[in-house]
């Protein structure tokens, strides 16, 4: 510290402006008493030289007067001689008539003073001037002594001035100078970050002998230092929470000067940016985003530095080369003034839920379609079975017409092709009904190669591909064979020309990371199963909508638009989903991803609701005395209940009809010999077809049920579960499906 202290002084600006002023100060001083006393002892030689003058005038005049009016030379110059004895006295002279008749010493000084006297003597009552005596008397005496007195003074002022420079000196360094560089020392040794300076706490204090103010400085400092760094550790906490609140924050906070300047950026930004904080900041905002970013933003920047709030959404692709959907708000910053003086920037990354908000959107168009295909599907059903039950009835009176038994052979054809369409139709909808397993997947790929082989033609080549521990599935095996080859129709349509599918398989898992964006799939083990062409490709628009039933890319007549809506609907179905890539020209890969199962408790586990059903061709009738066995029917459309009402009948049972549950329970109020309940699933009202039924048990413990719906065997996961030994018909089904169902039930 002594060494700052010492380099503080030799460098002090105060110490050199102190001698400073000392040695001018004195100089000034010395000038002025100098020539002050200089001044006096010039007036005090002139004053001599003028007493000289006047004991001239007192004590010689007349004497030389009276020798030259007795013309006594030799007094005359005895008296001159002794005047030129006088201090200062140079040259005297007598004149007569003009003439100078006496004179002593001679003119040799240019600084002198003279004076003359008229010599008069008193004759006979009159004056007479007999000359004239000039005294010269020279002033370079005075002045030689003037110069030596102020040699002297200076010389003695310049000592006294240096002892008394030296001397202040002293003391001003041991006072003031050694303690300001003590203290200059401490002030540059302060930090912030230190809770004491040692410096301050020891070299200064009130409590220290002989304090001054300088101490007072240092305490003074001291304790402005203390409340510094609190208020520093207080602005780093606050700065901290801010800048840890603005690094998690999803996106990216600027804060822009007037100079259209970075003044602050949280680490979204420097993400986004790929660059450093502490580069951007400082720079302006054109050399960071680049011109072509730039000028999307430049209208918004003036404006907001306009003092117009900016609210907006726009793509930009940032300098990490990420194409990002941005939400962005621009804010002036005004200034207590009133004056803008920059703006704040808050910009999220939308992209994520605009994607997700597209998917929902998608996901709610599709569960909509499904919704009215589904409803459509089980309408459309009703219609079939009241055209194939009447037309069953019509048949038994063709008495051998051929050309009417063709027409009625052609109606069973598009009645079993309205059919197959409400099946696909309930497929896309996941109404379908599925029998779900542990499916060998290699083995189900091997079944297609071949099968595909001959279907496709031989312009298109089948290759399988398949890792080793290939996982089983949980599907309908019938279902997935259904899908895939649908998906190997739609990939040989893709390529008029011929080409190469290639079916193949692989373990898969997905965590929550995959599933965050999706809300159409769940994390879990996934058997992925794609088929991959060389055709066309699909663009961005056919993906969009490729799952909607009925829709289609092919010409009119050449598709129905309902395989890909089939193979999404059975994939949801079955608990897993779908993918598509395609690029156009590059061929196209769907990818059906089904849940792993390692064991039969998995089947449990599934929301597929088991099938029930009466299987046409494999009745086991018995002998049942049909005389004595009432049905109750309860269908909710008058049409299908006539048809069923006339075949039911025609098979030889009485049968009692109602529309709906409470209509049904009024009538077994009334008629105690009902034996089998055959009622449709879905009803209007309260009661449907499975509660109906447990009802009725309470009264009737022996009833038999069958159970009917234009939907699928799943509905019963929605309504309910069967009961045992209960039976469940899908619509349309014909009249040996529905006798043979009858029969199997009172079997039971």
């Amino acid at each position: 510290m002594s060494n700052i202290a010492g380099e503080t002084v030799s460098k002090g600006r105060i110490a050199r402006r102190l001698i400073l002023a000392l040695v001018l100060f004195s100089s000034l001083i010395t000038a002025v008493t100098t020539t002050i006393q200089l001044f006096v002892d010039y007036r005090r030689g002139v004053s001599n030289i003028e007493r000289g003058f006047a004991l001239v005038e007192s004590s010689y005049l007349d004497g030389l007067t009276n020798s030259m009016w007795s013309f006594d030379d030799a007094q005359i110059k005895i008296l001159l001689a002794g005047m030129s004895k006088l201090p200062d006295m140079e040259f005297i002279s007598i004149q007569v008539n003009g003439e100078t008749k006496w004179s002593v010493g001679q003119k040799v000084s240019e600084n002198v003073l003279s004076t003359k006297f008229p010599m008069q003597v008193n004759y006979r009552g009159e004056v007479w001037t007999i000359g004239v005596l000039t005294v010269v008397a020279s002033l370079s005496s005075i002045l030689e002594r003037l110069w030596q007195d102020i040699v002297v003074i200076l010389i003695s002022n310049a000592v006294k001035t240096f002892f008394v420079v030296g001397f202040v000196f002293i003391v001003f360094h041991r006072m003031v100078t050694r303690r300001l560089g003590q203290l200059v020392a401490a002030i540059k040794g302060l930090d912030l970050e230190a809770e004491t300076t040692t410096e301050l706490s020891t070299e200064f204090s009130s409590a220290r002998k002989n304090s001054d103010e300088i101490d007072d400085i240092g305490i003074a400092l001291r304790n402005m230092h203390t409340d510094l760094v609190a208020s520093h550790q207080s602005v780093l906490e606050r700065e901290n929470e801010l800048r840890l609140v603005t690094d998690n924050l999803p996106g990216s906070i600027i804060h822009v000067g007037m100079d259209q300047c970075y003044k602050f950026a949280s680490k979204t930004t420097e993400i986004w940016l790929n660059r450093p904080v502490q580069e951007m900041i400082g720079k302006p905002v054109r050399d960071v985003l680049g011109a072509e970013v730039y000028e999307k933003f430049r209208p918004h920047i003036e404006a907001a530095m306009a003092g117009e709030l900016q609210e907006f959404e726009m793509s930009v692709t940032y300098a990490d080369g990420i194409p990002r959907e941005m939400e962005i708000t621009y804010v002036p910053h005004i200034d207590r003034g009133g004056k803008v003086v920059g703006y704040f920037s808050l910009a999220l990354d939308v992209s994520d839920r605009h994607a997700l908000e597209e998917r929902l959107r998608q996901s709610q168009k599709m569960e909509a379609v499904g919704q009215l295909t589904g409803g459509i599907a089980h309408e459309f059903n009703n219609l079939l079975q009241v055209v194939s039950g009447n037309l069953e009835l019509l048949e038994t009176n063709l008495n051998n017409d051929s050309v009417s038994e063709k027409r009625f052979q052609a109606i069973h054809r598009n009645v079993k092709r309205g059919a197959d369409l409400t099946d696909r139709l309930l497929s896309f909808s996941r109404r379908q009904p599925l029998a779900p397993r542990a499916v060998d997947v290699p083995q189900i790929l091997a079944v297609m190669q071949g099968m595909l082989g001959q279907t496709l033609g031989e312009t298109v080549s089948v290759e399988v591909r398949l890792v080793s521990d290939i996982w089983s599935a949980l599907a309908d095996p019938g279902q997935l064979e259904n899908a895939l080859l649908n998906l190997a129709l739609n990939a040989r349509d893709a390529m008029p020309e011929g080409g190469k599918i290639i079916l193949a398989a692989n373990n898969v898992t997905i965590d929550e990371a995959d599933v965050a964006n999706h809300e159409d799939r769940d994390p879990g083990e996934y058997v992925e199963i794609y088929v991959r062409d060389s055709g066309s490709g699909m663009s961005d628009e056919a993906i969009a909508r490729a799952f909607e039933p009925f829709f289609t890319t092919k010409d009119v007549g050449k598709g129905t638009g309902l395989g890909l809506s089939m193979v999404y609907g059975f994939a949801q179905q079955s608990g897993g989903f779908v993918e598509i890539d395609s690029e156009l020209e590059a061929g196209t890969t769907i990818r059906i991803f089904l849940p792993r199962t390692d064991a039969e408790g998995d089947l449990a586990r599934t929301s597929v609701a088991p099938t029930v059903s009466a299987q046409p061709g494999n009745s086991a009738v018995v002998n049942i005395s049909k005389d004595r066995k009432t049905i109750l029917l309860v269908e909710d459309d008058a049409d299908v209940r006539a048809a069923l009402r006339d075949q039911i009948t025609k098979l030889g049972y009485r049968v009692i009809e109602a529309a709906d549950g409470a209509e049904a329970l009024s009538q077994a109020e009334q008629k105690q010999n009902i034996d089998l309940l055959f009622s449709d699933i879905v009803m209007p009202g309260n009661l449907n077809g499975l509660e109906l039924a447990r009802q009725l048990r309470r009264r009737l413990p022996i009833l038999h049920v069958i159970y009917t719906t234009g939907y699928s065997d799943d509905i019963v996961a929605q309504t309910g579960h069967l009961d045992d030994g209960a039976l469940v018909l899908r619509k349309p089904y014909d009249g040996k499906t529905l006798e043979d169902a009858l029969a199997r039930s009172f079997d039971h």
